[in-house]
Parts: structure tokens; C-alpha cells; sequence
């Protein structure tokens, strides 16, 4: 009988520590208490990234990370002219990319035909361009992280507060509306680039006259089919009902996609950027 015992009382043992060497967990060392399991935390691999610093600007078009207060990381792109060093002030652009670059693979962003684009082959660009990558999901959930490390730029590097410019295309277009209505007293113009202020039925946000004081240009294709123009020419309307200073460019037989190209390859953009001051 004693010789059954000895022999039930291995099995069991064995058949714990089998249990707990395939959890891949930790059991409780407390006296007394029953043993509890708990997750090991796992390993999270840090960005190739560099923080933005004296020592870490190039000019040219280039990834960064910042960790925000809420300690998550944000990636950017950021583009700095060859005569970066020549102006005490720069004007700086916002911009912020659609739906096919949302994730944690910067270079997805560099594929759009867009305002990235253009920056990779030109040097003498006549502004400072702050283009952050969305981790997920929209750009209403992480307008404040993006506004924080705004902040942190314009504090950090010679931009000139009075002009601070904000674009963005489709996703990215909704994500301007949305950054301008939560901040309107931040940006000097806005240009929103065939993206409406909503995916909703509800084109015109109950707010947006707030925006009234500034300066907006909207860019959109006549044959957009994935974002129909009648829902911009409705906010166009509203603004300009309460007073607002506001253009509505619309490209004849001109698709969602080609919108971008053809409203970023075109100075007078720029040119009105500037012409647009606090």
C-alpha cells in the first residue's frame, strides 16, 4: 500500500510540473497560498528610429520616433531644405498621409503620390515638413500625441510659430478637418486634399464654424467616387455662410487618386501657404 502511494504522489507531481512548463508562466512563491499563473510581459523591440536632435538632423526627407507622455512611440517622416542652416525661421507644414500608410512601416508612407512624394526629390523645398505615421485605426484618436510633438518642435527647432501650415490627403484629409477642429487657433491655413470633414451622412460638422478665422483651401476631384465632392462643397458652403475665408478647388474628371498629385504639384499652394500669416 505504501509502495501505491509513493507511486500516485510522483505521478502527480509529474503531471504539475508538465502543466507549468507548458504554460509558459510563472508560479506564485508565496507561503501558504495556493499557486497562481501569471503571463510573462512580453518583449518589445525598440525603433530603429532616432529621437530628433542637433546631432541627429539631415537634411532631406528622413524617419524619426518621439515617445510621448502617454508613453507611446510615434513615427515620423521629417523633411528639412539644403539651406536648412541659412534661415533663422522656417515655415513649417503638417501633413497627414491616407489610409494605405497606416501602420508601423514608415516606408509605406513614401509611396503615395502625394506631397512625400515630391519631397524626395527636391532639396530646396521652402519649408520644414512634419509628416507623422498613424499607428492604427484614425486620426481623431491620436490628434493630441501629434499636437504634443508639434509642440515639442516648434520649441525645439528654429520654426516660425506664425506659420504653421496643415495638409492631408483622404484618411489624411479627414485627419486635417479633425486637427483644425479640435485646435483652430493652431494653424496659420488649412488645405484639405480630397478628404471631407466625415465618412458619416452628416457632411458639415455642427462646429465648423469655429474655423471661420482661418484660411482654408480645398482641394477635390471632380470623379472621386470614394469620397464624393458634394460632401466638401457643403462645408465650403457653411464657411462661407458664417463668414469664413475659404476656397474650393475642384479638378474636371480628375479621380480620388490623382487628386493628390495634381493639388501638391502645384506652387500656388506654396505660394498661398505663405501668403497666410497670424
Amino acid at each position: 500500500m505504501k509502495k501505491m502511494m509513493l507511486l500516485i504522489l510522483a505521478s502527480l507531481s509529474f503531471s504539475i510540473c508538465l502543466q507549468a512548463c507548458a504554460s509558459n508562466t510563472i508560479p506564485s512563491q508565496d507561503a501558504g497560498e495556493t499557486p497562481e499563473f501569471v503571463e510573462e510581459t512580453p518583449t518589445i523591440a525598440p525603433t530603429a528610429y532616432p529621437a530628433l536632435g542637433q546631432d541627429t538632423i539631415q537634411t532631406g526627407q528622413h524617419p524619426y520616433s518621439y515617445l510621448a507622455s502617454t508613453g507611446e512611440e510615434i513615427r515620423y517622416l521629417m523633411y528639412f531644405p539644403e539651406d536648412y542652416q541659412l534661415k533663422e525661421h522656417w515655415p513649417l507644414i503638417v501633413y497627414l498621409h491616407g489610409a494605405g500608410a497606416v501602420g508601423k512601416n514608415i516606408d509605406t508612407m513614401l509611396g503615395e503620390r502625394s506631397l512625400l512624394g515630391l519631397l524626395e526629390n527636391n532639396s530646396d523645398f521652402e519649408f520644414i515638413v512634419l509628416s507623422p505615421q498613424l499607428p492604427s485605426g484614425r486620426w481623431g484618436k491620436y490628434i493630441d500625441l501629434i499636437d504634443e510633438l508639434l509642440s515639442h518642435l516648434t520649441e525645439s527647432l528654429p520654426v516660425d510659430a506664425n506659420h504653421l501650415y496643415l495638409t492631408g490627403i483622404s484618411l489624411g484629409g479627414l485627419g486635417a478637418w479633425q486637427y483644425a477642429l479640435t485646435y483652430p487657433d493652431r494653424f496659420t491655413a488649412l488645405a484639405p486634399v480630397g478628404g471631407a470633414a466625415s465618412f458619416t451622412s452628416e457632411s458639415v460638422p455642427e462646429n465648423i464654424c469655429t474655423l471661420k478665422d482661418l484660411p482654408i483651401w480645398i482641394f477635390h476631384g471632380e470623379e472621386d467616387l470614394f469620397m464624393k465632392p458634394e460632401k466638401n462643397e457643403a462645408i465650403a458652403s457653411e464657411l462661407e455662410a458664417c463668414g469664413g475665408n475659404v476656397k474650393f478647388t475642384l479638378f474636371p474628371g480628375v479621380n480620388h487618386m490623382d487628386t493628390f498629385a495634381i493639388a501638391y504639384e502645384d506652387p500656388a499652394l506654396y505660394e498661398w501657404f505663405l501668403e497666410q500669416s497670424k
